[in-house]
């Protein structure tokens, strides 16, 4: 965790969470507080990302998670109707390597 940050909630999902068709996505995510601005937090899980789809930082400013566009993911500490400011979310996004995953029903 960088310095002046602090995780404030947390998040892990398996399943049909974007686009449609068959196969199934993994998400997780952490909700942070931070001092930090936006390119800061970047430039820190930088060195972290393995990938185009780990460890991207942006602004939360609901307690909704916008980036899974099926169903209605919340973050669990944080009210409809709080007001944030200095929350950013942290997420990575994987898929199966197995070659006939798109092909899994249980991706529906």
């Amino acid at each position: 965790m960088p310095d002046k940050t602090k995780m404030v909630d947390s998040v892990s999902l398996a399943g049909k969470l974007v686009g449609n068709g068959n196969g199934m996505q993994f998400f997780g995510a952490i909700l942070i507080k931070s001092e930090l601005t936006i390119d800061e937090l970047n430039n820190f899980y930088l060195d972290y990302r393995e990938d185009e789809w780990s460890y991207l930082v942006e602004k939360q400013e609901s307690n909704l998670i916008s980036v899974i566009e099926i169903g209605n993911t919340t973050f669990k500490a944080l009210n409809a109707d709080e007001r944030l400011v200095n929350y950013y979310i942290v997420y990575n996004w994987g898929s199966s390597k197995f070659p006939l995953s798109d092909l899994d029903l249980r991706g529906h």
